[in-house]
This record gives structure tokens, sequence and C-alpha cells, in this order.
């Protein structure tokens, strides 16, 4: 009996190493799967998510009858305030943005995006489009609001963002998603055009 319940004791005990051992490598695997989506400097995901993610938002909009709008947000002028604060002050104010991004779109169906460098992009699925439109415009006010010194800026004493924004009502498979993304594009040339420091609303969408 006694030796039963030393093999026994031993059996737990292994048992419960191999349990460790898996939990442990279900969370390096998760971690290791976070660090390839997610831009290490915001913390915000990446392009490589973006890529993943865009055709299964396009379908559960589409199942759900909703408008999905893509924008994507550029900081005017960036290369010149890196040139002129360097690039360590620059790397902190693009979490600056991001902070406002995360703070401003956060809810449990919008996804925000560090698509490279100055640029950065959201996804939004609501059946309020002209609503979702004022919302993303707002980041132009709150961002220069924030007062971050820019006097490289050619329009402004502040840093400021162009935004361009799609927005797709019917979707109709892959080649919709493709035209998100161009329209909003055309979008952001129109805002920096213009003047900079504004959102534009693509008229395609």
């Amino acid at each position: 009996m006694l030796k039963y319940f030393k093999v026994t004791q031993k059996w737990v005990a292994n048992r419960g190493k191999q349990e460790l051992a898996r939990a442990k490598e279900r969370q390096r695997s998760e971690e290791l799967h976070q660090q390839s989506v997610t831009d290490q400097l915001t913390g915000l995901y990446n392009r490589r998510y973006y890529d993943n993610m865009i055709d299964k938002l396009s379908f559960l909009a589409k199942r759900q009858e909703l408008c999905i709008t893509f924008f994507i947000l550029d900081i005017d002028y960036f290369k010149y305030y890196n040139d002129y604060y360097g690039h360590i002050k620059g790397d902190e104010t693009l979490i600056q943005v991001a902070n406002v991004l995360q703070e401003h779109i956060q809810r449990g169906d919008d996804f925000v995006f560090r698509l490279g460098g100055e640029e950065f992009a959201g996804i939004i699925l609501s059946n309020e489009k002209e609503k979702t439109h004022q919302w993303i415009s707002q980041l132009t006010t709150i961002i220069e609001n924030l007062k971050i010194e820019h006097k490289a800026s050619k329009i402004s004493d502040f840093l400021t963002v162009s935004i361009g924004i799609a927005t797709l009502e019917h979707l109709d498979g892959e080649k919709n998603i493709d035209l998100l993304y161009k329209y909003a594009d055309k979008a952001l040339y129109a805002a920096k055009y213009g003047g900079r420091n504004q959102s534009r609303i693509a008229q395609e969408s």
C-alpha cells in the first residue's frame, strides 16, 4: 500500500510538471503571436495584423449588414519633425498619437493599427456612417489640442494630422476591400493637397 502511495505521488508530481510545462508553452506561444501582430513601439496592431483581419471584418460586416469604414491617418510634416527634434522625440510623439487613437477608437469591434512610419489606420463597423465620419474627423482637433510643439511644420505651431476616410455600405467580396484602401488613400491625398490638418471623405464610398 505504501509503495502504491509513493508511485501515485510520483505520478501526480510528474503530471503536475507536465501541465505546468504545457501552460508555459501556451503562454509563450501566445506571447510570440502577440509580438508578431503588434507594433513594438506603440503597442498598436501592425500591418501584418491588418492584412489578417480585414477579410474577417469585411465578412462580419456583410453578415451583420453593417458599413465598414476604413481611415488612414498621417502625421503632417513628420520627416521635418524628426529632423528638427530628433528620432527619440519622434518616437515619443508616435506613442502619444497612438495613445489618442486607442482612447478614441475603443469599441470591441473597432481596430487601430500602425501601418508604418508616421502612418496609422483604423477600421470601424457601424450602421451610422455619418456619425462614424464625424467621430474619426474629431481626431484632427484632438491631436492638435495636445499642443505638441512642431516648429518645423509649415501650417501650425503644433503637431497636426491629415486623415482619409472611406466607407463601404454594400460589400461584395475581395474587390470591395481592395477598393476601400484605395479610396481612403485617395482621400488622404486630397486632405494633404487641400492644406493638411483636416480629414477628407472618399466620394466613391
